[in-house]
Formats: C-alpha cells, sequence, structure tokens
C-alpha cells in the first residue's frame, strides 16, 4: 500500500512525568476518535510508569486500539525526579538516537504526519526535521505560562536583574501580575544550570511549526486573542482545551471513597489532594489536619506515603477517630476524576497542576490553592486573582500556613459568601469548557485549523 493512502499516523513523545503523560493520552484518544481517524504512536520512557506509579499508569490500557505505546530503554537515566526541569530535560536529551530509531521505523511502515512532543522534549525538533515531520509542542498548562515562556529570552536579553528581584511582572493579555517568586525554580537563580536549560528549551521551541495548548480562549480570552493573532511572524498557538479524563475509564481501587461520598450532604465535601508527586513537611501536615478539624466541614484527605512509611502516623493523636464521623482519610492513590464529579464534593484543596485544575473546572469544582513547585504559583495566582474560581490561604513566616487560616479558607470556600461566588464562576467556566469543545466552539475550531496545517 502506499503511503500516501495509508490511515495518518501521529507521533507523541512525552517526557518523564504523568502531568505530561496524563494531557498526552488525552490528546491521543481525541486523535484516534472516529470523527479524526489517526492511528497514534505514544513513545514515553518506561520510568514514567515505575513500579511505584503503576497503579496511575494504568490509564494507558484504556486508550483506543489504534493507539500504541511504546517504551524506550531507561539505560542512560540513573535517578529522576520527574518535576526536576535538568532531569527531565536530560532524560529526554539522552532519548533522542531511541526516538530517531523509532521514528524511522515507523515511518517505513505508516505515513507519519506529524511529531509532537512536551516543551521538556523540544530538542526533538531536530529528529523531526531530520525525516521532514512537521513538530509540533504541546503544551499542558495554561496560556499564562506559555506566554511567560515565550518572552523569557527576551526578558533574559532586556535586564539582569534576578526574577526574584522583579516588583512585578506583567505580559500583555495576562489578567493578572505576578512577582518573580511566582516562577518555578528553575526561574529563581540565572546563573543555575536549570536556567540555563529553560532558556535552551524557550528557543528550540521557537523552531516548531506550531504549539497546541490544553486551555480554551473563553479560560484567558485577552491573552488567547493575543498568541493568537493572525501574524506570520507569530508562532501559531492552537487552544485545543480542556483536555481531561473522563469518568469511569477504568476501575481503580478506590478504598471505598465513592461508598463514603454517596452517604455525605449534597456539596458538603472538600476533597484535599496534592498530586502524584505533592508532599508536605510534617508541621505543615499537622497544621493541616488542624485546620481541617477545627473548619467542622466535611472532607476527603488523600496522604501520599513517602519512603514507604505512612503520613497518617504525623497526624494530631486521635485526628482520624475524632473525624471519623465527617471525614476520611485515604492512604492510597485514588482516580481524582470520580471524587470531583461526585454530587457529594464541594471543594478541591490542590497543589494547582493543571491536570487537577481542568478536572476541577470541569466537574464545577472550586478551589483552594497550595501550590508546591514547577508553574503551581502561576496557576494559582491566575485562579485566584485572574479568574476568581479559588482561594489561597496566607503563607506565614517560616513558609507555614497555620491552622486557623487553613479552617477561615475552608470554611469561606464551603460556606461563605465568596465560595458561592466561586462556585457560581467555576460553573460558568465548566459550561464554557464543555461549549468550546463542542462543534461550535473555540477548540474544536482551532483543533480542525491544526488538522488543515498538516497533509492528513
Amino acid at each position: 500500500m502506499a503511503h500516501e493512502t495509508m490511515q495518518p499516523r501521529v507521533v507523541l513523545f512525552a517526557s518523564p512525568g504523568m502531568g505530561h503523560l496524563i494531557p498526552m493520552s488525552e490528546l491521543a484518544r481525541l486523535l484516534a476518535s472516529p470523527r479524526h481517524n489517526c492511528a497514534i504512536t505514544i513513545i514515553t520512557k518506561a520510568l514514567t510508569v515505575s513500579s511505584s506509579e503503576k497503579d496511575k499508569g494504568s490509564f494507558l490500557s484504556s486508550l483506543p486500539s489504534s493507539v500504541t505505546v511504546d517504551f524506550l530503554p531507561t539505560n542512560h537515566d540513573h535517578s529522576i525526579n520527574s518535576f526536576k526541569v535538568n532531569d527531565v530535560f536530560l532524560s529526554a536529551l539522552n532519548s533522542l538516537p531511541d526516538l530517531r530509531e523509532a521514528l524511522r521505523s515507523l515511518q517505513s511502515l505508516s505515513r507519519v504526519v506529524a511529531l509532537i512532543t512536551d516543551f521538556l522534549s523540544v530538542d526533538a525538533v531536530a529528529v523531526a526535521r531530520e525525516f521532514g515531520v512537521p513538530f509540533f509542542v504541546f503544551f499542558p498548562t495554561n496560556l499564562m505560562a506559555l506566554s511567560f515562556l515565550l518572552n523569557v529570552t527576551r526578558i533574559d536579553h532586556e535586564t539582569t536583574t534576578e526574577f526574584p528581584d522583579m516588583p512585578v511582572i506583567q505580559l500583555p493579555g495576562w489578567c493578572v501580575a505576578i512577582h518573580g517568586t511566582d516562577l518555578g525554580e528553575s526561574f529563581q537563580d540565572r546563573k543555575s544550570e536549570a536556567y540555563r536549560m529553560s532558556l535552551h528549551m524557550a528557543k528550540q521551541i521557537s523552531k516548531a511549526d506550531g504549539i497546541l495548548s490544553n486551555s480554551f480562549c473563553e479560560l484567558e480570552p485577552a491573552l488567547a486573542n493575543i498568541l493568537k493573532e493572525d501574524d506570520p511572524s507569530h508562532l501559531p498557538v492552537y487552544t485545543i482545551g480542556p483536555l481531561v479524563r473522563s469518568i469511569s475509564d477504568q476501575q481503580v481501587n478506590m478504598s471505598g471513597c465513592l461508598e463514603w461520598l454517596d452517604h455525605q450532604p449534597s456539596g458538603s465535601v472538600l476533597f484535599v489532594s496534592f498530586g502524584s508527586e505533592g508532599t508536605l513537611s510534617s508541621e505543615q501536615l499537622v497544621e493541616l489536619a488542624w485546620g481541617l478539624e477545627l473548619s467542622r466541614q466535611h472532607f476527603l484527605w488523600v496522604i501520599r506515603s513517602r519512603n514507604g512509611s505512612s503520613d497518617t502516623t504525623i497526624l494530631p493523636e486521635g485526628f482520624i477517630e475524632r473525624n471519623k464521623e465527617v471525614g476520611l482519610v485515604v492512604q492510597s492513590w485514588v482516580q481524582q476524576i470520580e471524587i470531583l464529579g461526585h454530587i457529594s464534593t464541594g471543594g478541591f484543596l490542590t497543589h494547582c497542576g493543571w491536570n487537577s485544575v481542568m478536572e476541577s473546572i470541569m466537574s464545577g469544582v472550586p478551589m483552594i490553592t497550595w501550590p508546591l513547585y514547577a508553574e503551581q504559583r502561576i496557576n494559582a495566582k491566575l485562579l485566584v486573582n485572574g479568574i476568581g474560581v479559588a482561594f489561597r490561604p496566607e503563607v506565614q513566616d517560616g513558609g507555614v500556613v497555620h491552622r486557623d487560616t487553613i479552617a477561615a479558607a475552608v470554611k469561606e470556600l464551603m460556606q461563605g459568601e465568596g465560595g458561592r461566588d466561586a462556585r457560581k464562576k467555576v460553573l460558568e467556566l465548566k459550561t464554557a469548557g464543555g461549549k468550546a469543545l463542542s462543534e461550535v466552539g473555540s477548540s474544536f475550531k482551532d483543533f480542525a485549523k491544526w488538522k488543515s496545517s498538516i497533509v492528513m
């Protein structure tokens, strides 16, 4: 069969880390749907779904049969921290020879029409150019973080001031200004290797044929208009979100969470989770526990284990027993989208990873933000000060949020006027996000525009 008559194949190259693999997988699901009818190959590292994350990676098995997953060898890698830019960037860089061979094999057997990578794997542009394949960058978070990355090389040339010393950073189209300390760890020291790598990635992104963003125009309208201007000097940006997992993709041991939620009043439960990588200090865990107890609100708290020991041993003595009528503490991983979509869930205390943010918005659940790393402080600023769907408790001296502050934020979100306003706004965005994906919506049209830019 001539390649011209073959089903088009899109190759997705995902760097290690669930925050990248999950939305990449949803992009694969979209491309493989009957409407788009593409064959998909996801290429990633086996360490992305290591034994400690095998439950979280099982969603790969739920993808359509036209999606195949190829795991590259990990012999070049040692200890990979999936939220350290240096580690992930070097892992992706070391994988380029293996990616080259994989793409060579795929191209000999199928009609590869595009290579899409996340922004930490942009050095793959050289491989795409070698094989004459259009190259696109998938940006799994919001347009605000994207616009900073697109402007950081210019800022680097214009000033030698360290970002934490900048009183304010405000770019065209931003609905809120940020401080330099709101940026990720890579931008806190301009002499660091992580900063050098981030600048390199920003420069490599400019070589792409376009950017696909997991956001939608109605979420960041002014910035979307600027980034999507029809200007040949601008890199094309396509907003194709919200890409979120659907409920009941898979059967996961939920440790009785759903059954417990079934017995709670509608909209009464605060879901507390810090994602697959987030951890708190022992002192902060204790303050959070007291804050939840003092708030007198219903809660479902997912606590991760660290170094093989349970964080529940750090909780105040008698905490679980005292709160058993209103609270459930879970030590195993749960399927977040199921909990957020439950009628009893009325709030979400989150680390502000963008996957979590999108799932919360599309479930109509307002948030308390607790950013920990990467671009999460930007996400928090956007949600709290820009969009108005979340609260952020104030961090006191020593970097700890005190129990009284936590209790006040929880009560305001779950029962206060501010919480009602945030809930109204997030429900409006849920509707807007659903419409964006419909046939008359902005994301649907942008995705069609992207498809027309490549030979399908």
